[in-house]
């Protein structure tokens, strides 16, 4: 029997909707968690999943022990902060999309990463990501 990949999804907006839909379809991954600013919100709209406040990660990591956090924070205001905090805790991917800072976001990253010993995967998607590379 494989055994699933265990996701945290970090932030419950239109991007966080899509991932956890995303992951519904696929036997190889489970979504265990949902973490937000605003866990009383969501909570409300999303009972099938537990949801917990991003800023209790001691609290989080115990009850989800994700392999991975996706990251579903705006790229202006959310991402910047959000991805080095969360890569010292936990491998990541996120779709990072602002191109004139995608090389200063992978060097504070990557550093983040790094000290972790964590993996994380960022601009992911068709642009940048896909788009970008054609």
């Amino acid at each position: 029997m494989m055994e699933k990949i265990r996701v945290v999804i970090a932030g419950y907006g239109n991007v966080g909707r899509g991932v956890l839909a995303s992951l519904r379809n696929n036997p190889d991954m489970e979504a265990v968690g949902v973490v937000s600013r605003s866990p009383e919100r969501v909570k409300k709209e999303l009972t099938s999943i537990p949801v917990m406040p991003i800023g209790d990660s001691g609290a989080w990591l115990a009850a989800f022990r994700p392999d991975v956090a996706i990251l579903c924070g705006g790229s202006k205001n959310d991402l910047p902060k959000q991805g080095p905090m969360m890569a010292k805790l936990v491998n990541t991917v996120d779709s990072f999309d602002i191109h004139t800072q995608v090389a200063e976001q992978h060097a504070t990253l990557g550093k983040a990463a790094a000290q972790h010993g964590a993996v994380s995967i960022m601009s992911a998607g068709w642009d940048p990501g896909s788009d970008s590379v054609v």
